[in-house]
Parts: C-alpha cells; structure tokens; sequence
C-alpha cells in the first residue's frame, strides 16, 4: 500500500493517483524527522478491567469493536488523525499529516462529539449486553518531532506526554484542556478551570480546564479584527489595488507566491479569507473579492486574489510562475497581474 503525502491515506501499490484526493503518488522515501506545532486528544476507556472480568470473550471484543469504531469515526470526521491503539487508548493527532490553523478547534470539537457518540453507543450496549462505558480525555498542544515522508510517523513531543497527563487528571466522562490548547480556542468554548497540574521537566504547576461545551456556529476560534504582524507594506498595496478596481471599470488581480517542497493542489493557511475580508472593510463602493490557489512544479504555490467592481464581469486568469517572460493574460479591461513573494 502506498500512503498519499497530501491527505496521509492509502491506496493500492498499482494506483499512480491517490483513490481519495486525486494526488500524485510518489515511491515513499525513507522517513525523516520533522518537528510541528499538532494538537494531541487522548482517550481512555475508564473500567476496562472491571468490564473484562464482567463480560466473555466473544462479547467484550464486540463491545470494544463499536467503541473503537464509533470514537474513530468522529476523530477522522474533524480531520484527526489516528495515531495509535494502545489497549483501551486511543491517541489522535490534529495537524498530521497535513496542519491546519484550526486544529485545536478541530479537536476539542472532536472530544465534544465522542462524548455525545459514547451515549448513543450506551443505548445499544445496555440493550445487547448490559453495560455502560465511560472514557475520560485530555488535549494537548505543543511540538512534537515525528516522521516525514515515510509510512511511519510516531509522533514525541510535550504535546504527548500533556495530554496524557491531562487524560489522568480528568474525571469519568469529562474531557481536561491544557493552557496552550485554551488560548487557541478560548473564544469558542466555555471552561471551568481545573486543579493545575504538575507536569514533568515543569518547575511550576501548569493550568488546566474542564471543557464544558463548544459554541455550535463558530467556525474559527481567531477574534475578528485581529492585526496581521509586520505585513503593512503588502496591506498597503493590496488596499491600492482594491480602491483603483472600485473607482474604475478594471479587475485588480495580485498573486501570493510561497516556495513549497512539492506541487499542491490548494495552498491552506494562505490567509485569502483574511486578506478579503480586511482589505474590503470600510469600503463605501460596492465590489466583489474573489480568492483563489493555484501551483506552480517544481517552484511553489501561489494564491491569487481579484478584486473588481459589482458592474465588472471581467474574467480573471491564473498567475504565471515567477521568472517567466510570459505575461499573463488579460482580458479588456482588466488590470496587469501584480505578484508579491512571501
């Protein structure tokens, strides 16, 4: 089987195109260590002894089948990613293969789920056999150094051996926060703080919370209007080119260009939603922003932003790599491509 390095699934060796995501396989390299920024849920069935003592064979395979199913389920769902089964522990990483700027939201979202999926599996396991299970999870968020560019990415790091601590700290059914997971998410979920707890290699106690719900519509935990550091001078050209496509008849387009280690097919994290939205705040006239990403072989990605007036129907085109001597194209009335490196 060969593992895709752009969504982390697998397909058969014969497949030149991940069956998932359409990607190119490449023949994996041997893996190397990369060091990230991940969000670590870890989870642990509360009882297993007592329910193994209860329950025969047969049955309790049965029962810790739906629940390893039904936990699965809801990680991948929110883009975690199974790090491993260890007895009645299951360990997800949010940020591998592929890292999102929401993936302590994406998991603390995920460890909400996977309470209100052990209570529906609670029905049917009362039904067929009797019991009920409890589990109790920590999250962790922090650096760990794992595998890159190979099958096997055991990841290590202080994230890990967090959430563990969290895990134990954590009280039948409830789910404990650390305080770097907290400031990520802190504007889209409520929390009752906790005992601080002692973490080895930390001189001082380190605070926890108790999560207590997650806020349903929030699709980011970043804070409207949040400055973008030391960005002034490309804020200042994009707003230039915002205000010269509104006060005209021509389509402003800027590209975004950024090295990259391969080919991708879209650029997350580029930061188009926030740019749109920025530059179009204030503005009396009514115009249009429209985003978009598109790579670049072998040179990088690039994102491409178009701003035109409500009026305008220009078409836009798509960048052309840096160094070319191949203008791009433009339709009548529509401005030259400005393009600016990251």
């Amino acid at each position: 089987m060969q593992t895709c390095p752009d969504c982390g699934k697998e397909s058969p060796d014969r497949f030149g195109l991940c069956g998932y995501c359409g990607s190119v396989l490449a023949v994996l390299a041997p893996s190397r260590e990369a060091r990230k920024t991940v969000t670590v849920v870890l989870c642990n069935l509360k009882g297993s002894a007592e329910l193994a003592g209860r329950l025969d064979s047969e049955a309790l395979r049965e029962v810790l089948t739906l629940y390893f199913s039904a936990m699965k389920s809801v990680l991948e769902r929110h883009g975690g990613t199974i790090e491993k089964y260890s007895g009645d522990v299951i360990m997800a990483i949010f940020g591998l293969p592929r890292l999102h700027e929401d993936d302590a939201l994406r998991a603390v979202r995920a460890a909400t789920q996977m309470r209100v999926a052990l209570a529906e599996l609670n029905a049917t396991l009362r039904a067929r056999h009797g019991v009920i299970l409890q589990n109790r999870t920590g999250i962790g968020t922090g650096e760990v150094v794992t595998g890159e560019g190979g099958p096997h990415r055991l990841a290590t790091g202080s994230a890990v051996n967090a959430a563990g601590r969290l895990e134990q700290a954590a009280p039948p059914g409830g789910i404990l926060i650390g305080e770097t997971t907290y400031r990520l998410v802190r504007d889209a979920v409520e929390v009752v703080p906790a005992v601080p707890l002692d973490l080895e290699g930390k001189p001082e106690a380190v605070p926890a919370y108790r999560l207590v719900s997650v806020t349903a519509d929030t699709r980011s935990a970043r804070p409207a209007g949040l400055p973008l550091v030391g960005r002034a001078r490309e804020l200042a050209a994009l707003g230039a080119e915002f205000r010269r496509a509104s006060r005209g008849t021509r389509t402003g387009r800027t590209s975004c260009s950024g090295a990259c280690g391969r080919p991708w097919r879209n650029w997350p994290g580029a930061g188009r939603s926030w740019w749109s939205s920025t530059i179009s705040t204030g503005q009396s006239r009514p115009s249009s922003i429209s985003s978009r990403a598109s790579s670049v072989p072998r040179s990088g990605s690039r994102s491409c932003l178009s701003a035109r007036p409500a009026t305008n129907s220009a078409r836009t085109g798509h960048a052309s790599p840096r160094g070319s001597r191949r203008r791009p194209r433009s339709s009548s009335g529509s401005s030259p491509m400005k393009s600016a490196a990251w």
